[in-house]
């Protein structure tokens, strides 16, 4: 998922992984477009808090409660793609 400074109707939002935006999103430096998640690996262990980050951003989704990012990635990327 990407977010792009143009973008005004929805954020974040997904990129074709073959679009350059995309390699742009991942790319070193600040760009247009950035990441708003680190990549990060599901497995077994981690599997409960993805379930739970996405269940709260679904339920304040449905409540009106879900705002812009203000900053991205949302998380440290740090140990993902970029190096910190």
């Amino acid at each position: 998922m990407a977010l792009a400074a143009k973008e005004t109707n929805r954020a974040p939002f997904d990129l074709a992984a073959d679009a350059p935006e995309a390699r742009e999103a991942v790319g070193p430096g600040v760009g247009l477009y950035q990441v708003a998640w680190p990549f990060t690996r599901i497995d077994s262990e981690t599997l409960d808090e993805f379930i739970s980050r996405w269940a709260g951003w679904l339920a304040d989704g449905s409540q009106g409660l879900l705002h812009r990012p203000t900053t991205l990635p949302g998380q440290s990327a740090d140990g993902s793609w970029r190096r910190g």
